[in-house]
């Protein structure tokens, strides 16, 4: 994997890293520690716009980012606050532009939630309607 195009591979590295990174890094850390500490550095960088998501102040702008985009983003946050916490405790350091955001609603469970719109019906266009059901009601 080119560490440059990884952006879809979150997936598979949420699988082969997901509640093992620490004991992975553990391992790498002895013969690999430029690499790891790049892709530490590579990983957060990526993962930093997903985490502002569960920031304290960040508000969805629409129900689809919410509903479909969230989870998605939970796997990038989760994934990278993990990497960065095996990354402080084995000292690798991390550079202050990628290093995570505090995320306190990263484990609030996505919630549904609808938003209600006003519609406005000019009377003519409701008369058509009104005359539409009831022709239909009456059978012609």
């Amino acid at each position: 994997m080119s560490v440059g195009h990884m952006d879809d591979e979150l997936p598979v590295l949420h699988w082969l890293l997901r509640e093992r990174v620490a004991e992975i890094f553990q391992v790498l850390i002895e013969n690999r520690q430029k690499e790891l500490q790049e892709f530490v550095s590579w990983f957060l960088g990526a993962a930093r716009r997903y985490a502002r998501y569960f920031t304290r102040c960040y508000k969805f702008d629409s129900f689809v980012a919410y509903a479909y985009g969230r989870p998605r983003f939970a796997l990038w946050a989760r994934l990278a606050k993990e990497v960065q916490d095996a990354a402080t405790s084995l000292g690798i350091p991390i550079l202050e532009e990628v290093r995570l955001p505090a995320m306190p609603r990263l484990k609030e469970p996505t919630r549904a939630f609808s938003v209600v719109t006003p519609v406005r019906m000019r009377r003519q266009r409701l008369k058509e309607i009104q005359d539409q059901v009831s022709d239909s009601d009456t059978g012609d």
